[in-house]
């Protein structure tokens, strides 16, 4: 794998992260009608990231299909975001807090799929003699693909 195509799946990924970080806090804030409900939403993300992180990491670890386990990161992620979305847009009466909370668990836990599977080719696919040097551009891109999804 090239850096290149690696920097820009790295990047689609991050992009995914900061639009579902926004999109979610809108959803609750529409849903709910408190701003406070964003505050909430996102220390909810934090603590089942939290929580949930050394699960996901082991399953990462045990299964040798990284490739899957990025797919599947990434499809649920979609699928877990395009829920939140139709019942926001068609049923925003059944969108209590609860469930948006509910569908930020389970989008933590997609994202955290793919970082581990993503992970695991930064150390397979970058030298370790070339990875010191990469890091900073891999951080970098990260970071304005986050911003570009905000």
């Amino acid at each position: 794998m090239s850096l290149i195509r690696f920097l820009a799946i790295y990047a689609l990924n991050f992009f995914r992260i900061g639009f579902q970080t926004v999109a979610i806090a809108w959803f609750a804030t529409l849903a709910t009608g408190r701003v406070s409900a964003v505050a909430e939403l996102l220390l909810v993300s934090s603590v089942s990231t939290l929580c949930i992180s050394p699960i996901i990491g082991r399953l990462v670890d045990s299964i040798s299909r990284k490739k899957m386990l990025l797919c599947l990161g990434q499809v649920s992620a979609f699928f877990f975001g395009l829920i939140a979305t139709c019942i926001l847009r068609f049923a925003p009466s059944i969108a209590p807090f609860f469930v948006l909370s509910s569908i930020t668990v389970l989008l933590s836990g997609a994202s955290l799929l793919s970082s581990g599977a993503m992970d695991y080719f930064l150390r397979t696919f970058i030298s370790d003699e070339i990875r010191a040097r990469q890091l900073a551009r891999i951080n970098t891109v990260n970071q304005i693909a986050l911003i570009a999804g905000t």
